[in-house]
């Protein structure tokens, strides 16, 4: 004898009842200092891999239950993040923004090695590698819109989480 009962249960409701992260997405950012290994990521790779690379450290695996960003394996391409003391759905644009905070703390970082560079940056025979390096961290050779799309579907895949994993009973007697 089985009885199986489906109950439709809110996503948001769910997050808010579920997940109470102690900082919002910009607040995580913030909190988060790039270091020169990530700059060296994205010069040694390129741009969309490199930010990736610094997103997945961002997040890392063994903090998941307080992130303040969640993506749902039956939702595909969609953001949850948790702003105001809540959960909602991530525009576009939000999420080209968080990414751009990031790539700003990566400029900053990069003059900073320019600066304390100047005899390579001024060197005709050595600034060619300089000169591909400031491409590489104004985003890369792709169009803005390919550049997100491929950054949002990485930490999608990186984030994403299979509901049907759930599971909780309460037994009653």
């Amino acid at each position: 004898w089985t009885n199986k009962q489906k109950k439709k249960c809110n996503i948001f409701e769910w997050l808010n009842q579920s997940f109470q992260p102690t900082h919002t997405l910009n607040e995580w950012v913030d909190n988060f200092n790039i270091k020169q290994q990530d700059l060296s990521l994205v010069l040694k790779d390129n741009y969309i891999e490199g930010i990736s690379n610094i997103l997945q450290q961002l997040f890392p695996v063994d903090e998941e239950k307080i992130f303040p960003i969640r993506t749902f394996e039956q939702r595909p391409k969609e953001f949850y993040v948790y702003q105001n003391n809540a959960w909602k759905l991530m525009p576009y644009k939000d999420f080209k923004k968080f990414v751009l905070k990031i790539q700003h703390k990566l400029i900053l970082l990069f003059q900073k090695w320019r600066d304390e560079n100047l005899e390579i940056v001024n060197d005709n025979k050595r600034n060619e590698a300089y000169l591909v390096n400031v491409i590489k961290v104004m985003g890369g050779n792709f169009d803005e819109n390919t550049t997100f799309n491929r950054i949002r579907n990485n930490l999608y895949n990186y984030l994403k989480y299979d509901l049907k994993q759930i599971i909780e009973y309460e037994f009653v007697f």
